[in-house]
């Protein structure tokens, strides 16, 4: 009975089954697989004859290249439909294993995607609606609020996380926020204003070169981490730089492009934006850094060393709200100048750390360089918002969350990268482990340094910029 029933099973399916030109899906896996062949030879003559790489090295970089080109077409889609037409022929073994490694990440991608998608978006319009909650007045008040919210989260978060994955696993840590997001989600269903946005077209060329320069950045800056060395990390280097000028080619020429790159025309909005890129790489380094130095080399007991380790956010989180409400009264490139001096001031005493360094000094250190940067933070944040247009605020605010995700990838990097250079040197002269990191950790706390500095001019030369154009407009009002 069974044999019955497969046996008209089996026909049933070859009867509704879609007949296959065979003539016609062997043309097409032909052209489509000699095209991608003949494109990685193209690539693979470029890099052994053009830049002159040899065999071994071509060979490498041209497989990069083809797995970088096949897993970003089959994140966006593109793939699958060459899968459909040429079938065969877009199984080449490079970019048919890029493939078959990559979708099944896409498929069961749904969790990451969807809670990265909604933190970003949260993060893109937290501070814009409390701008216009609060209004353009208090525009430091408002990102100052979010600042400290946001300090305060990430200070609390680890101990709280591990609290509760202690307790009642790691998994209810996500079911908690199931009620917290629908508690939010009745709250903003009842309080916000539906409010029109900027008539504009989705700029989708822009978005995915955006992402490719994004990627390859972050992936570059991260490459030790992930094992990738030499020509890899080289690659994605090109990969982020070419992605980055065909962005800026294509911004300047679109209709509607992801970013107004006239708002860099601005000086107070290119100097901030460059100077929060540089405060939180230094911020991010040195809180990687910090945990390390505690555990190793003053022994410090883990219960202990997270409190020390909340130093930093603390601070922000308590003065992040009035020193945004001051840049309101007195404006901000003072309160600016100001943080920056003070972190310098922490950086100094940072540099002195040694195997017999006291905690106190440690603990004061931090809370004076948090000290500063609620100091700085804020008033940045409100000059970046003020110098774009209202119905731009989204823009500036996702700009603002793009560079602290920079600034934890170029802090965390520069943080592995230095003391792993500077330990191999210092090991040849100094047989304590504690002492090596130390003073690797003094070489890094100096490079940060500098940064700040150069944080330091662009502020004073913004500041000297802004104050010429106030005086030109002014004398152009009176002659006008």
């Amino acid at each position: 009975m069974n044999d019955k029933r497969a046996q008209a099973y089996r026909r049933l399916v070859a009867r509704l089954s879609p007949k296959s030109d065979m003539a016609q899906g062997i043309f097409r896996a032909y052209w489509v697989g000699g095209v991608i062949c003949a494109l990685g030879q193209t690539i693979n003559d470029l890099f052994a004859y053009g830049l002159k790489w040899g065999a071994q090295s071509a060979s490498t970089a041209t497989s990069i290249c083809l797995i970088f080109a096949s897993s970003l077409l089959t994140g966006l889609g593109v793939y699958d439909k060459i899968g459909k037409y040429a079938g065969a022929g877009s199984i080449v073994p490079i970019t048919g294993f890029a493939n078959s490694v990559v979708s099944p990440a896409m498929e069961f991608r749904r969790e990451g995607l969807v809670m990265g998608v909604g933190a970003s978006m949260v993060q893109a319009v937290s501070q814009v609606l409390l701008i216009r909650s609060l209004g353009a007045e208090r525009r430091g008040l408002a990102v100052g609020l979010n600042s400290s919210v946001v300090a305060f989260s990430n200070g609390i978060s680890p101990t709280l996380g591990s609290i509760i994955a202690g307790s009642v696993g790691w998994r209810f840590i996500f079911w908690l926020n199931v009620p917290v997001g629908i508690i939010a989600l009745i709250l903003g269903a009842r309080f916000l204003k539906k409010e029109k946005g900027v008539d504009a077209k989705n700029d989708l060329p822009g978005t995915v070169t955006f992402v490719v320069f994004l990627v390859a950045i972050l992936l570059f800056f991260n490459a030790d981490s992930l094992g990738a060395e030499g020509l890899v990390r080289m690659a994605l280097l090109v990969a982020g730089v070419v992605s980055l000028v065909i962005f800026v080619i294509w911004e300047r020429r679109c209709d509607s492009p992801l970013i107004q790159l006239n708002f860099f025309k601005n000086p107070a909005f290119t100097s901030v934006t460059v100077v929060l890129l540089l405060q939180y790489s230094v911020s991010y380094a040195l809180s990687t850094c910090l945990p390390f130095y505690l555990a190793d080399v003053l022994a410090v007991p883990t219960q202990i060393s997270g409190l020390v380790c909340m130093s930093f956010p603390i601070m922000m989180a308590i003065f992040a709200t009035t020193f945004g409400s001051l840049s309101d009264r007195i404006g901000s490139f003072p309160l600016i100048l100001g943080g920056l001096a003070i972190e310098l001031v922490a950086l100094i005493i940072i540099s002195t750390y040694r195997t017999e360094t006291s905690l106190p000094l440690v603990v004061g250190s931090q809370l004076l360089f948090g000290f500063g940067s609620a100091m700085l933070s804020s008033p940045c944040f409100n000059v970046m918002m003020g110098a774009v247009p209202a119905e731009y605020s989204g823009v500036a605010s996702g700009l603002l969350a793009t560079m602290r995700s920079l600034g934890t990838a170029v802090g965390t990097s520069v943080f592995g990268l230095v003391i792993a250079q500077r330990s191999l040197f210092y090991q040849q002269t100094q047989p304590h482990e504690g002492v090596v990191f130390s003073l690797a950790q003094r070489d890094m706390v100096w490079g940060l340094f500098v940064a700040l500095v150069v944080a330091v001019a662009m502020t004073l030369l913004t500041r000297r910029l802004t104050r010429k154009r106030r005086a030109l407009a002014r004398e152009a009002k009176e002659n006008g």
